[in-house]
């Protein structure tokens, strides 16, 4: 009879710890879909906002640019963002898609580059090293919006060339776009340096005055010109100034020669991030293999319908798809 009783509590025991057993996984469970309902509230805060921010940058560039004289075509640009140029002028270095630049226009593009930023591992207080053609002035303002977010620290080296359709009005340059945007308090900072871009990053070599124009867009905005000699040298002097402030990461802006240096296959690259190391025999590695080759994460916002498809955003979308409360 003792026997049965000593059992009897044992097996009440074993019962009662195993009941706060399940409730305790029960509340786990609860709490962690509390945490995940909260993280992905505060995520979609910041979308909306990233979202909001990009809609306001594209409302004061426009009609900056409408004051200034500046004929927006309707054809060329018919979302009337002010981020798309025109086809040749004095600062067009290459050939372009007109479909990507108006493709990249999308303010859904801000809280997309925050969230792959957040996915290459990225937080707060880390520095991110960006190298951006000036061919894509929306993803640029696009990648500082979102940088800046996180809380990381982005240290841009921008481009004043740019293929047909980019920024290339010699009066509103990417570094125009941005003072406009840093002044009006969108973005915090700008870019460190600026180099002339185009083929081995030695300017637009279409007019003769192209040189004298990358020269005055520099000064005006009071930002260092980086000058080199040969491909190379423009590759080995921007690493130096990257590796400097140890990024955790590289976001490449375009195609310029820089950044996919001299493989035959560099805009074959794959878009989006890149955590492997590409292969690359050319004597003239370009910024994304040699910032793979040491480890660091590659985000690569070129071929920018893929990047869309990929992501579930409209090609070449009119009108812009912007929430009500965004407009």
């Amino acid at each position: 009879m003792a026997g049965y009783k000593i059992k009897s509590r044992i097996s009440s025991v074993v019962l009662l710890m195993a009941l706060v057993m399940i409730w305790g996984i029960i509340l786990l469970f609860h709490d962690s879909e509390k945490l995940e309902l909260s993280n992905s509230q505060v995520s979609s805060s910041h979308q909306k906002l990233l979202a909001k921010k990009m809609v306001n940058g594209i409302k004061l560039l426009s009609r900056l640019m409408v004051e200034d004289g500046i004929e927006i075509s309707p054809y060329s640009d018919p979302n009337h963002t002010g981020f798309i140029g025109e086809e040749l002028t004095s600062l067009t270095t290459t050939l372009g898609s007109l479909v990507s630049k108006r493709t990249s226009t999308n303010p859904a593009f801000a809280p997309l580059i925050y969230d792959l930023i957040l996915k290459a591992g990225i937080k707060k207080g880390d520095m991110v090293a960006i190298s951006a053609s000036g061919s894509f002035p929306a993803l640029i303002f696009a990648s500082m919006l979102a940088v800046e977010a996180v809380g990381a620290k982005p240290f841009l080296i921008s481009s004043i060339g740019s293929s047909t359709w980019g920024a290339n009005r010699s009066q509103w340059s990417w570094l125009d776009m941005e003072r406009v945007f840093y002044e009006h308090q969108l973005i915090k900072s700008r870019s460190r340096f600026i180099s002339p871009g185009g083929p081995d990053d030695q300017g637009p070599n279409l007019f003769e005055n192209s040189l004298d124009l990358v020269n005055q867009i520099a000064k005006r905005n009071g930002i260092p010109l980086l000058k080199s000699i040969s491909l190379q040298e423009a590759i080995e002097i921007r690493m130096k100034l990257y590796l400097k402030e140890d990024p955790s990461l590289f976001i490449n802006i375009g195609g310029s020669h820089v950044s996919l240096g001299g493989c035959a296959h560099g805009h074959q690259f794959p878009p989006g991030i890149i955590f492997q190391a590409l292969s690359c025999n050319h004597t003239e590695k370009g910024l994304i293999i040699r910032f793979l080759e040491l480890g660091t994460p590659v985000l690569n916002l070129l071929d920018i319908p893929a990047i869309a498809l990929e992501n579930g955003l409209p090609i070449d979308p009119v009108p812009l798809p912007v929430a009500n409360d965004q407009i």
